[in-house]
């Protein structure tokens, strides 16, 4: 049976709780793409990246990390799927950062580790990772496009003060207004 999107050459449902992806070069030949972890990580970022099929990237990623653990992609990309499929965020973060120790020159992989830490809500440790990664390629639309999205904070305006100090707060507020910000509204 094919699977939306995908030749049917291409997978095969198997049965069980989780509908996982058996997955098949062509159908003369099933138990080479089992051995070839590359071609589940293809099939694995496919499912990932077109069909928002979490779930079943997860399977497809986990049995390429499984093949050959240390391929930093493998890692990065499975702990990335198991942090979207099952939430499992400690365990992706810790493959994330350990595939960035693996090879620390792809961008893409301190992309995975934002990511995971945005789930997390780490926003420090997010926009560190998309910065590293900025710095190895500049021109790396994702990063660009999640560090838009996440927005910069201005710095406090008394620098010594924590940003959370009462009197930051008033002078950051009162600055705003007189700079023609928003006027925040109270609620009751």
């Amino acid at each position: 049976m094919a699977q939306r999107g995908l030749p049917a050459s291409a997978t095969d449902v198997v049965g069980g709780k989780r509908g996982i992806v058996a997955v098949y070069a062509t159908p003369e030949s099933p138990k080479k793409a089992e051995a070839d972890p590359e071609a589940l990580f293809r099939l694995g970022l496919q499912l990932f990246d077109r069909d928002q099929r979490s779930s079943e990237a997860a399977f497809a990623l986990e049995r390429a990390y499984r093949a050959k653990p240390s391929d930093a992609r493998y890692v990065s990309y499975y702990g990335l799927s198991l942090a979207l499929s099952s939430n499992r965020l400690k365990d992706a973060q810790a493959l994330c950062t350990h595939a960035v120790k693996l090879d620390a020159y792809r961008s893409e992989l301190f992309y995975n580790l934002g990511r995971v830490r945005v789930l997390l809500r780490d926003r420090k440790g997010a926009l560190s990772a998309f910065n590293k990664g900025l710095s190895l390629d500049r021109n790396d639309a994702r990063i660009q496009k999640e560090l838009t999205k996440m927005g910069t904070r201005k710095p406090p305006v008394i620098g010594f003060l924590g940003r959370q100090h009462p009197l930051n707060k008033h002078l950051g507020l009162l600055l705003a207004r007189l700079r023609g910000g928003k006027k925040r509204r109270r609620t009751k």
